[in-house]
């Protein structure tokens, strides 16, 4: 069995194609491990009450890391603070007004501009015949997705995805890299400067001219008792939205068609019954969820199964280690879809459960239902290309073929 500690998906290959060994091995015999290899040397937790104690508690385990050293770099860029990097009580106030961009009227008018996309990236992967399964269909439907909800021009969209793929491939490195690599630095402080130029002029515009019903015209008009965003908050708020909203997405609809063809008699439940869909697609978040962690620094001290941590120190809470804990889950690493309750925590846990997690359910669900409904099978075609960032789990690229029925 793995030793926890390896988990580094650049300098290991095994955990690269599969860490799920490695949380087992977490799990059951560390539950708490350190690797003192990487540059932050950070903690590790594994089980469900662990995990949620690390997301639930934002005054020991702060989401305001304030990184001080240049290998943050690497991480962070030119990003400005975001949702994801405030604690209560201000996080709850941006929050709120964020929320402002998600009612259900707002998602339900999405709805048809989501059809239209899914039948379109159907009818292609039809006309092709084998297609790259992230590159022509799962990143396409969130691209567009998020695109029409920030408002932003169809043109811009192979850029966006370009942006997309360098900073996951980067987000979080100085957490699981073992020395401070340049090239990772110049090209993540590049593509977030050129975000940040682009939404800054994109606001701009807006501020000047809003239009009804894109979440960037909402937050910069939106006033919650008395207070408002700045255009700072909206580009740094607007950046995140794009990015979470765009790649965890897309990986969830990638894993749903990958667990799906490796279990295809419950494949054929779903098709046969399409009332299964929503209980099919939480059992994808929590068996293969599309973010394998979060990260929190710990700001007050702790003890942890007998490890004292200290205020500076890094905690790294494997989200998808917990989705799989026996005492939490019967027969965790069995994809069953008809597992009930089903409490996983793919979309976080707290003050900080994600944002976006009404839009991505709403997204996976119209690709399923448009899948199920025009295909009997589908066929992997060759290996999976695995990530190149040890948070995210879904695959690079996969050549598929759905096989109409």
């Amino acid at each position: 069995m793995p030793n926890p500690a390896e988990i580094n998906v650049l300098y290991n290959q095994d955990f690269m194609n599969d860490p799920f060994p490695y949380f087992q091995a977490g799990l059951e015999h560390a539950p708490i491990a350190r690797n003192e290899e990487t540059l932050t040397k950070p903690f590790y937790v594994f089980r469900y009450q662990d995990v949620r104690r690390v997301l639930q508690d934002y005054e020991t385990f702060t989401s305001n890391l304030n990184p001080d050293d240049a290998s943050a770099e690497m991480a962070l860029g030119r990003a400005v603070e975001n949702l994801i990097e405030m604690d209560p009580p201000r996080h709850t106030k941006m929050r709120r007004l964020a929320q402002q961009g998600f009612p259900r009227r707002v998602l339900k008018e999405l709805i048809p501009r989501a059809e239209a996309i899914v039948k379109e990236r159907v009818d292609n992967a039809f006309d092709q015949g084998e297609i790259d399964l992230a590159g022509d269909f799962s990143s396409p439907i969130t691209i567009g997705m998020i695109s029409t909800i920030l408002g932003l021009p169809l043109e811009d969209q192979s850029m966006i995805r370009q942006w997309t793929i360098d900073i996951a491939n980067n987000v979080m490195a100085n957490n699981w890299v073992y020395e401070f690599e340049q090239d990772r630095a110049d090209i993540t402080v590049k593509v977030t400067g050129e975000m940040a130029d682009y939404f800054h002029d994109y606001i701009k515009r807006r501020k000047s001219s809003p239009e009804a019903g894109d979440i960037v015209s909402i937050m910069l008009t939106t006033e919650i008792d008395g207070d408002r965003f700045t255009n700072d908050e909206v580009e740094s708020t607007t950046m995140l939205l794009l990015l979470a909203g765009n790649d965890t997405t897309t990986h969830l609809i990638s894993n749903y068609v990958t667990c799906m063809a490796n279990h295809p008699e419950q494949a054929d439940q779903v098709r046969q019954d399409p009332s299964l869909i929503a209980q099919s697609i939480e059992e994808v978040l929590r068996y293969a969820p599309s973010l394998l962690c979060m990260e929190r620094g710990v700001a007050k001290p702790v003890t942890l199964h007998g490890v004292e941590i200290v205020p500076g120190d890094v905690m790294i809470a494997w989200i998808a280690a917990a989705n799989r804990d026996p005492k939490q889950f019967e027969r965790p690493n069995d994809f069953d879809i008809s597992r009930r309750p089903n409490r996983h925590i793919a979309f976080g846990f707290g003050a900080h459960f994600c944002l976006g997690a009404p839009l991505a359910r709403l997204e996976s669900r119209i690709a399923v239902e448009e899948l199920m409904r025009r295909t009997s099978g589908f066929e992997m075609i060759g290996p999976a290309g695995p990530q190149k960032n040890a948070i995210i789990h879904g695959p690079a690229h996969q050549r598929v073929r759905f096989i109409p029925k």
